[in-house]
């Protein structure tokens, strides 16, 4: 979460068991249930376009600064039996927010792959 922490934080431990340990940061995004947790995204917004500029949920890639070269990756779903196959977890390598089983089935991919499988996804069908 790069800006609106602390509302992700309460989106996030709303619901945990009182008395439960704070949540790291790197931990109030992890994964897509927390992900959309902490953006106060819900099933609404299921097959939603987040390419066009009129979708209610937006991805924005921003313009890489001079020099700045980061790779992505892509990887399975964790924990999902359905569309194990897809490349539908998407991440820059060596970011701390991304769990370990998806770290190591990870490989690298470029842009039209990664709009590609959005768009295309079973989870992205209205």
């Amino acid at each position: 979460v790069i800006d609106g922490a602390p509302l992700a934080r309460q989106r996030r431990e709303a619901g945990r068991r009182e008395g439960a340990a704070p949540l790291p940061d790197a931990h109030l995004a992890r994964g897509p249930g927390c992900l959309t947790r902490a953006l106060g995204i819900t099933l609404e917004s299921a097959g939603c376009d987040v390419f066009s500029p009129d979708s209610p949920v937006r991805l924005l890639i921003p313009e890489r600064p001079s020099g700045v070269v980061r790779t992505v990756l892509a990887g399975p779903r964790v924990g999902v039996p359905r569309a194990q196959e897809d490349p539908l977890r998407f991440f820059f390598e060596g970011d701390p927010t991304v769990s370990a089983p998806l770290k190591r089935a990870a490989r690298p991919v470029d842009s039209d792959l990664m709009r590609r499988a959005l768009r295309e996804s079973p989870s992205s069908a209205a």
